[in-house]
């Protein structure tokens, strides 16, 4: 009924995404946050609180791996055979102005392809600060992150692309080691834009979490949550303190 008012039906808005958030109801509180991001732009102090409330209601537990930690994973078509290789580690460190922060790496060989990022995010929150993803045959992109947008810079052209989002993101490359902090467990779910770079787009996605089940791979037989996400991949983790890949399905490959 405040519509018409557009202060009061903010503040309104506001105060029932904090009472989720205080119930520890993590997925209504980022969808009460996000409609006051979206409906009262022009509510510059709501939505200030809104965003700074968002960066945190993910409640992501404290970092399970060791410092300079790395997984390595085979690549393999769906009938089994073995295509390539991806490395994933990440290392510590801070900003110039003393932010603490981790830097998460990959590298990916598919058939002589080959894929090379980084993205340092805030060590608490998450939050992307910079990214750089390189591409063989798609190209460069360097990233730097902004409160409502990034500014994309793609090698060899000397246009900076602005891409505005409405909430908080995290990037495309950093989801693995993101998805590792999640309170996981049986029947959580959450919603999350991802920003990728080098397809210079935002995606919504909802992430679905099923388990623990046992999954078997040539290393062993784990216990591992399954988290399902809206785009058709799946990863499975594994259900003890260091929560780490164990597998992941996308498409005709794993």
């Amino acid at each position: 009924q405040a519509k018409a008012a557009q202060a009061l039906a903010a503040q309104a808005q506001y105060h029932l995404a904090v009472c989720y958030y205080k119930q520890k109801n993590f997925t209504d509180a980022n969808a009460a946050f996000e409609k006051l991001v979206k409906e009262y732009p022009d509510q510059k102090e709501m939505v200030a609180l809104a965003r700074k409330y968002l960066a945190g209601a993910h409640a992501l537990k404290p970092a399970p791996w060791t410092d300079g930690e790395v997984m390595r994973l085979d690549i393999k078509l769906a009938g089994g055979l073995k295509v390539g290789l991806a490395d994933y580690w990440v290392n510590s460190g801070q900003t110039t102005n003393g932010q603490k922060t981790w830097r998460c790496n990959s590298h990916m060989v598919v058939g002589g392809i080959q894929s090379v990022s980084h993205v340092e995010v805030d060590a608490e929150t998450f939050s992307p600060i910079h990214s750089a993803w390189k591409h063989s045959l798609l190209g460069e992109v360097d990233a730097a992150y902004y409160s409502d947008h990034a500014d994309l810079k793609t090698a060899g052209k000397d246009e900076v692309k602005k891409l505005d989002f409405a909430a908080p993101v995290i990037d495309n490359e950093e989801a693995l080691e993101w998805m590792r902090r999640l309170p996981l467990a049986d029947g959580y779910k959450i919603d999350q834009t991802i920003l990728s770079s080098l397809g210079c787009n935002v995606v919504p996605i909802t992430w679905e979490v099923s388990g623990p089940e046992k999954v078997e791979i040539p290393s062993g037989t784990y216990d591992c949550y399954k988290v399902t996400l809206s785009i058709n991949q799946t990863f499975w983790f594994s259900s003890d303190a260091n929560r780490r890949l164990v597998k992941l399905s996308a498409g005709r490959v794993s």
